[in-house]
């Protein structure tokens, strides 16, 4: 399984915020991504930035109202073909520590397993530090 998340968004004011004072016009320069990744326990990630060349032909979103997703738009669509090739980087590094061997304990240190069953003396079916209405199985 993937994930992507944005971690760090750095901005600079545009002209008309230095002008005007006004921080929802901060222009987006890059943002600090990590794609993660996991099948079961064994987990692995790849972190990188993405930096962005504002074109003031497009549609503009204030700072403010900026959605993970739509960075994360815009980061997929300055990778390119570049996003398959983390998202592999992830699930190979997850393969390998699948393929890592494992310490065992040594076989003559092991501690021997007990196969006995306790149970409670003959006559004795009150359960300890309850009340006179706790009983076992009912009887009394």
């Amino acid at each position: 399984m993937i994930d992507w998340k944005i971690e760090v968004l750095s901005a600079r004011p545009s002209e008309e915020e230095i002008n005007a004072l006004r921080p929802d016009d901060a222009i987006v320069v890059s943002a600090k991504w990590r794609v993660f990744g996991w099948d079961g326990d064994v987990t692995a990630n790849v972190a990188g930035v993405q930096e962005f060349i504002y074109d003031p032909a497009t549609d503009f979103t204030p700072y403010w109202d900026l959605t993970e997703a739509q960075v994360l738009g815009w980061v997929h669509a300055a990778m390119g073909g570049q996003r398959q090739s983390y998202e592999d980087m992830v699930m190979q590094q997850i393969e390998q520590k699948k393929a890592e061997p494992i310490n065992l304990p040594l076989p003559w240190h092991q501690t021997p397993v007990v196969d006995e069953v306790v149970s409670s003396l003959p006559g004795n079916d009150t359960l300890f530090g309850g009340n006179v209405n706790d009983t076992l199985g009912g009887l009394k």
